[in-house]
């Protein structure tokens, strides 16, 4: 069985996992091509290797245009798209997941959230591609260390929150 362990001794952005995913073994071009079944048109997506604090690593950049969608703009996206059945499904179960800890924060249904912390499009292009990524290179399980969660506050688009602000920033 092939297992994808996350050592959490910090935290880990859409960024850091789909450049993960490509450091696994995951060619950028074959990625490219995978994402390409998405039919987005308005992202570009680079991976630079960096080096952070001595622990070096690649990091997947995606630019996109800032525009922010609700739940069922993204499931229509990816529901729409070429990708294999499994990754749609793990893909879209992801956003359900993450909409539902949004509308807790932010009291309101599922189908009113936007998703402006996580950038939209960018998290599509992060989420799918680690999803596409693990099935790609097999991994049946993921597993992760304990989280770390500090101490302090940061500031996002809904003002000043407490670190590790709830389901965001």
């Amino acid at each position: 069985m092939k297992i994808a362990y996350f050592y959490c001794f910090a935290w880990a952005s859409g960024d850091m996992t789909l450049g993960a995913v490509v450091d696994a073994g995951l060619g950028l071009k074959q990625l490219k091509n995978e994402l390409a079944k998405l039919r987005l048109i308005h992202y570009d997506l680079e991976v630079r290797k960096v080096v952070k604090k001595g622990v070096s690593g690649s990091q997947a950049v995606v630019l996109v245009d800032g525009d922010h969608h609700h739940l069922r703009d993204i499931e229509q996206i990816i529901e729409g798209s070429d990708l294999e059945e499994s990754v749609k499904l793990k893909s879209i179960k992801i956003f359900r997941r993450l909409a539902e800890s949004e509308s807790r924060v932010h009291q309101t249904t599922i189908d009113e959230v936007h998703f402006h912390e996580v950038g939209a499009m960018d998290a599509v292009i992060d989420t799918v591609g680690a999803v596409t990524g693990r099935a790609v290179l097999g991994i049946e399980k993921i597993l992760c260390s304990p989280l770390h969660v500090g101490t302090g506050t940061v500031e996002c688009a809904d003002g000043i929150l407490p670190v590790q602000a709830p389901g965001h920033c």
